[in-house]
C-alpha cells in the first residue's frame, strides 16, 4: 500500500514494503522533484493526493500539554516538512527585563519543528541537536515560528526555524537535526 502528500515540491511517502518492490520510500520527507517513483509519477499527474487535515494534526499534538496549554502554543499552519505556530505573549513568558525568555522562545520554536517533521508522520522524529541564536528581544504581542525542511534523510533530518513577532522583528534562528524512529508498539 502506497500513500502520497504532496506540498509543492516536498511529497510525503509512505510505503509497505513488498516482495515484488525492493524500491520502497521510507516514511520521511523526500524532495521529489523530479519524482523517482514510477507509481508516484502517476499519482502526481492523476492528483490523487491527501492530506491531513489541520484539526487531525492540532489532535495529534494535543498531548503536548506544555506546549500547548502551558505556553500556549498554536498550530497555525502544517503541511509535510514545514509548519507555523505562534504564541501569545503572557506575564508567564517574560523575563526580569520584561521580555520573552530564551525557554519560552525555545518552546515555541522546538514544538514548531516537531509539528513540521511529525505531523504527517507514522514515524516519530525526536530534537537531537538544536543551535540557537537570539537574535533581538520582542516588543510584539505575538511570536511566531516557521520551521521548513531543509533535508530529510531516512533517519536524520535538518529543519531551520525562524521566530519572528507580530511587528516583524527577528527574535530567534535555530538549526534543529531531528533523528526519525519507528514508533513503539501500542501496550494495551
Amino acid at each position: 500500500m502506497e500513500k502520497y502528500f504532496l506540498s509543492g515540491k516536498l511529497a510525503w511517502v509512505q510505503t509497505a514494503w513488498s516482495s515484488k518492490n525492493r524500491l520502497c520510500f521510507s516514511p520521511v520527507l523526500a524532495i521529489i522533484y523530479p519524482p523517482r517513483s514510477p507509481n508516484l509519477c502517476k499519482i502526481l499527474q492523476k492528483g490523487v493526493l491527501s492530506m491531513p487535515t489541520h484539526d487531525q494534526i492540532r489532535a495529534c499534538f494535543a498531548g503536548d500539554r506544555f506546549a500547548t496549554e502551558t505556553a500556549g502554543v498554536i498550530i497555525d499552519a502544517a503541511e509535510p516538512g514545514r509548519a507555523v505556530c505562534s504564541m501569545p505573549i503572557r506575564p508567564i513568558h517574560l523575563n526580569a527585563n520584561s521580555v520573552p525568555m530564551g525557554g519560552a522562545i525555545f518552546t515555541l520554536a522546538d514544538f514548531t519543528f516537531a509539528v513540521a517533521a511529525n505531523g504527517h508522520s507514522e514515524r516519530i522524529t525526536v530534537t537531537q541537536q538544536v543551535s540557537i541564536t537570539f537574535l533581538s528581544p520582542s516588543r510584539g504581542k505575538t511570536l511566531i515560528a516557521e520551521a521548513r525542511c531543509l533535508k530529510a534523510g531516512r533517519t536524520t533530518c535538518l529543519y531551520a526555524v525562524d521566530v519572528t513577532d507580530d511587528l516583524g522583528a527577528q527574535i530567534a534562528h535555530l538549526t534543529v537535526n531531528g533523528y526519525t524512529v519507528d514508533k513503539p508498539p501500542k501496550q494495551n
